[in-house]
């Protein structure tokens, strides 16, 4: 089936085009979703999902030549969107780790804290997420 065929058959409804269209560019989207989410297949499976979904609702806005570059760019807003609304709420309270009754114990520990904060930047979330529970179990 060629792309004008199937953008043809996707703006008259016809269910085999959406087929056509989902075995075309998984492997594209998967990766796009996957570069941006990291983290489970389950989460990218599903982002990806929702691309080609979002794609047959709005069939009529697909273009000849652009069909790859409109789906990227679902994909992307489905993956930060994601990113965005699971974020963890664990954060580093400086109380966690460090506690201190002098001025300057404080102050010892607001820079210790602050390279500590540095340091777990650099991690990506899923390891940031883990040693964030690890501290928080061990506090309690």
């Amino acid at each position: 089936m060629t792309e004008d065929d199937m953008l043809l058959s996707l703006k008259n409804g016809n269910t085999e085009a959406l087929g056509e269209l989902i075995y075309r560019y998984t492997p594209y989207i998967s990766a796009v979703i996957g570069k941006i989410i990291g983290g489970k297949a389950e989460d990218c499976r599903e982002l990806t999902a929702d691309v080609f979904f979002a794609a047959w609702e709005n069939r009529e806005k697909l273009k000849r030549g652009k069909v790859k570059s409109y789906l990227a760019e679902i994909a992307r807003n489905r993956a930060f969107n994601f990113i965005r609304s699971s974020k963890s709420f664990l954060t580093l309270d400086e109380d966690i780790i460090f506690t201190g009754e002098s001025p300057q114990e404080r102050a010892e520990n607001r820079e210790l804290s602050n390279k500590l904060k540095k340091a777990l930047s650099q991690l990506d979330k899923n390891k940031k997420e883990l040693f964030l529970r690890i501290i928080t179990t061990v506090r309690r």
